[in-house]
């Protein structure tokens, strides 16, 4: 048992690991094998988290192992959640952990999703809830579809911890798509500039289909872009450019690059060239 023990010395050398101990961190191992633990996943929430060794059985790990029982997460759940989030059970019970779980199954109601959740932001059981809940209450208000919200905090649950101004910024677009919360400010503008300026997609299309605005400007964008006005002026094409940007990289080869391959040797060159600072001009034949 105290293999488990000696990788936690490795980590951190704050848990005194002395014979005085010995019984209390005896106890935790057994508690976490009672808890569905493998040998493994005791070794690596050790070394994540050597505190965890100096959790009290009736203080913090009984009374909140059977707070999480009773919200749906129990079994082999347990491992993963404490793994997502090692410093959970260290948290107060009813100021943090019950207004937190609270908050969260307003919106996630599966306990496999609210694992995952955690999984992908373990803030949300601190207290940073509170901004999580602000943020959460804002987009419900202003229309965002409740699953919609469900998908935010499971998918992308760091997107919540940030300013809310960010978030009036780009509500309309997050009630189509709240997953482009993800991006930053400086990309949402940069790649709303470029499509209404530079490609003239009306405001209205991004809106319809924001996730255009999650994609790479310099490797997706641009070079499509490109190959498609060239296309354009040979009235090689039909249909509106965005919707070429939905294509997979495998597709748009196919029918935009190799299917006018013929008529425009050069295309491949410039579509490749255009992800990167050309050399020199290049002649479209």
């Amino acid at each position: 048992m105290w293999a488990f023990i000696d990788s936690a010395i490795s980590i951190s050398e704050k848990v005194k690991l002395n014979e005085k101990n010995k019984y209390k961190f005896d106890c935790v191992i057994s508690f976490l094998k009672n808890n569905h633990f493998s040998d493994a996943q005791i070794t690596k929430l050790v070394e994540l988290y050597p505190f965890f060794l100096c959790n009290k059985l009736s203080a913090n790990l009984d009374p909140e192992m059977k707070f999480f029982a009773e919200n749906g997460i129990s079994g082999l759940l347990i491992p993963k959640l404490l793994i997502a989030c090692p410093s959970i059970l260290c948290g107060s019970l009813n100021s943090l952990l019950k207004p937190s779980m609270s908050n969260l199954r307003e919106y996630a109601k599966d306990p496999e999703k609210i694992v995952v959740s955690i999984h992908r932001g373990p803030w949300i059981f601190s207290s940073k809830w509170m901004n999580m809940n602000r943020i959460l209450d804002y987009l419900s208000e202003s229309g965002v579809p409740r699953h919609k919200l469900e998908e935010l905090i499971v998918l992308q649950p760091r997107c919540l911890y940030q300013k809310l101004e960010r978030i009036e910024y780009a509500v309309e677009i997050l009630i189509k798509d709240p997953q482009c919360l993800a991006c930053s400010e400086k990309k949402l503008r940069v790649a709303m500039d470029y499509f209404v300026n530079i490609v003239k997609v009306d405001r209205e299309t991004i809106i319809g289909y924001p996730k255009f605005l999650t994609y790479s400007i310099e490797k997706r964008v641009i070079p499509r872009c490109t190959v498609w006005k060239i296309l354009e002026e040979k009235n090689l094409t039909q249909g509106k450019f965005v919707w070429v940007l939905n294509k997979s990289e495998k597709t748009f080869m196919e029918q935009f690059i190799t299917k006018h391959s013929d008529a425009i040797p050069s295309l491949e060159k410039i579509f490749l060239t255009s992800r990167k600072p050309a050399s020199g001009p290049i002649d479209v034949d």
